[in-house]
């Protein structure tokens, strides 16, 4: 796990393999560099986004079973 340390409990979850893997691929379609810690960052934010997505479903989806529940 990556030692970047940033008060998210996302960040945490990032692999120190994973942020290499996702620097190299960056590296090779898009020619950039990056350091370890700005790769954890943007995984870290990906993360983040597709978390408040899930949860937003998953509220979205709880909100039509008690709808259909007052029918």
């Amino acid at each position: 796990m990556s030692n970047v340390s940033t008060g998210l409990k996302t960040f945490k979850m990032i692999s120190e393999t994973l942020a290499i893997e996702f620097q190299e691929a960056v590296k090779k379609d898009y020619g950039k560099d990056m350091s370890l810690e700005e790769a954890t960052r943007i995984l870290s934010d990906l993360v983040g986004y597709f978390d408040k997505l899930a949860e937003i479903h998953y509220k979205d989806l709880s909100d039509k079973k008690i709808e259909r529940k007052k029918l």
